[in-house]
């Protein structure tokens, strides 16, 4: 559902620089094979949905594009990690820098949920939204509680 809205607001955005009033998701340069196969990628737990994103942007704002969601992300580097032990890693560079003490301190004193949102945040930021976000909260949850 989100993939279609994003899709609309492309081609409403682009309508609205062009001025072209014809324009239409029906006329949008990415084909219905291309949208299934990146629903399929997101729901599969290839990419996440912030991915999923930049990489509809790339099939709608590249013309004559031929590559496939699947190709376009791995010119990228665009897979979800999904490794227990790099999510550990990652958690642990985050909530163990100098820069994040205070951060960890609030948790430790109740904040709990704000701060694991916080956390999460820096993950994915440090990880190109390339860690898995279920699995990271996991993770995060555990370190936090070491």
């Amino acid at each position: 559902n989100w993939l279609c809205n994003d899709l609309y607001s492309l081609v409403k955005e682009k309508s609205n620089i062009t001025s072209d009033a014809k324009s239409s998701v029906e006329s949008s340069t990415v084909s219905a094979e291309q949208l299934g196969e990146l629903v399929k990628m997101i729901d599969r737990g290839l990419i996440s949905n912030v991915l999923g994103k930049k990489i509809l942007s790339i099939m709608f704002t590249e013309k004559n594009l031929k590559n496939s969601p699947v190709e376009i992300a791995k010119q990228h580097g665009w897979k979800l990690i999904g490794d227990i032990e790099e999510l550990r890693t990652l958690c642990r560079t985050i909530v163990m820098n100098e820069s994040n003490k205070k951060l960890f301190t609030r948790y430790q004193n109740g904040e709990q949920r704000k701060m694991i949102k916080v956390f999460m945040g820096k993950i994915m930021r440090f990880s190109k939204d390339r860690a898995d976000p279920q699995l990271l909260q996991e993770v995060l949850v555990d370190i936090l509680e070491e």
